[in-house]
């Protein structure tokens, strides 16, 4: 092909002999882009395609993007070996030439990582601007959509997790290279629906890529593999405004707490990565998983990947670290919010004229839908019926600033003496009791 600056080679055969009648070996060099040559010993009967099969599970270059050649003439898959004048003898030399597709043709970049983050990534951008009319629809009205015309550049990026399910791995991502989908990333075999990233939005393009490689899925399971190859920032010369010290330690563990470092605002499944790594590598690997508790028994933290750290009621005072308690899921605690996160033989008395009602909490059923992820305890139940508008009343003061309270005994007896963790005799594995006191 001219493209390349090669000419086919056109087929050669011995008259009269027919191809199945091949049978010898031959023992070719490959002539890599970087001057090695890659020994390789086939069949003459086979084709140029299955060389190029041989060359890609030799040294991993795919072959859509292999150019073969003999000389300066390029071979074509269909091919024989055996029909190709030059490839008779022993020690024959062909060269091989990586070609690639866009958008890895086109000028590369390599973007910073954020501020407490190891990740890698290599930008790949179409130097020329796509203009696409995009149709915006209303939700609400399909009567009041408006199309834009918007200018963008397709994009490729090579993307390297320091953490998460594909940690260490090089992961592929393609945007809007057919010129036309300015609306959806390609990653794989799947197709993520995103904003358009505009003329300079190459940094926001790779963020979306880097949350759709670290996403957690419910059950909170990390491959071994995956953790061993895990990177934790070393806060080298990040301002400490752009991260957070989170502290971690096992329920019940008398040991000192891991500590890591996070970006200000992680995701709650970056934090959970982050945990999981630093856990694995004080000598800790969950097979089933875990769940992340505030240590002061409040909060279970969700997983999602579009939640971060921006809710007021789990960040600390000062310069406190996030400080949190991983449940593993073979294990039961009792959270009392407030006071701490305990195994259930652990757990410090009630306090004289309290009451503890609470609830039993699924963590491994939220998202899920086949279960109710939180269950109320008898004593929750009665105080529910003791109070019919409690929760709502409870929420318009909450909302309003404002303040409402009754003496326990007012309640009767069976709120104010309730104790929902003596009632229950038992917890089982992944289970946990968040009580209030």
């Amino acid at each position: 092909s001219a493209q390349y600056g090669f000419a086919c080679i056109p087929p050669h055969r011995a008259p009269g002999i027919p191809a199945e009648s091949v049978e010898a070996m031959l023992l070719l060099r490959v002539l890599q882009m970087s001057g090695a040559e890659l020994p390789l010993e086939v069949e003459a009967s086979k084709s140029v395609h299955d060389l190029k099969v041989a060359i890609q599970a030799a040294i991993g270059v795919p072959i859509a993007e292999q150019r073969l050649a003999l000389g300066t003439a390029e071979l074509n898959d269909a091919q024989l070996l055996c029909d190709i004048d030059g490839l008779q003898g022993h020690g024959s030399m062909l060269s091989v030439v990586r070609v690639q597709p866009p958008p890895w043709c086109w000028p590369a970049r390599i973007l910073p990582a954020g501020p407490g983050e190891c990740h890698k990534f290599v930008l790949y951008e179409d130097p020329e601007i796509t203009t696409t009319e995009v149709l915006y629809t209303n939700p609400r009205d399909d009567d009041f959509g408006r199309r834009v015309e918007e200018q963008w550049h397709r994009l490729g990026l090579h993307s390297t997790p320091s953490l998460g399910l594909h940690a260490g791995e090089e992961l592929s991502f393609e945007y809007g290279i057919d010129g036309e989908s300015c609306k959806q990333i390609s990653f794989g075999e799947e197709t993520l629906h995103c904003p358009v990233f505009g003329v300079g939005g190459a940094g926001d393009f790779a963020r979306a890529c880097l949350e759709a490689a670290m996403e957690l899925p419910h059950d909170r399971v990390w491959p071994k593999e995956s953790l061993e190859r895990a990177v934790l920032p070393q806060g080298e010369g990040d301002a400490p405004e752009q991260v957070r010290l989170v502290q971690v330690r096992l329920l019940g563990a008398v040991e000192e707490a891991s500590h890591v470092e996070v970006p200000a605002f992680a995701s709650f499944a970056e934090l959970h990565h982050s945990v999981a790594a630093a856990l694995f590598f004080r000598g800790h690997f969950f097979s089933e998983g875990f769940s992340l508790w505030t240590a002061d028994g409040f909060f279970l933290l969700p997983t999602r990947i579009d939640l971060h750290f921006l809710q007021p009621s789990v960040q600390p005072e000062g310069t406190d670290p996030f400080a949190w308690v991983a449940v593993p899921r073979s294990a039961s605690a009792v959270a009392i919010a407030g006071v701490g996160i305990f195994e259930p033989s652990a757990v410090p008395p009630k306090p004289a004229d309290c009451a503890r009602i609470g609830f039993l909490v699924s963590p491994w059923a939220i998202g899920r839908g086949t279960e109710p992820p939180t269950k109320p305890l008898p004593g929750m139940e009665t105080f529910k019926k003791t109070i019919p508008e409690g929760f709502a009343k409870a929420a318009r003061h909450h909302t309003a600033g404002l303040s409402s309270s009754a003496p326990l005994k007012d309640l009767g007896l069976e709120v104010s003496e309730a104790d929902d963790f003596a009632a229950t005799k038992c917890l089982e594995g992944g289970a946990v009791m968040q009580l209030f006191e």
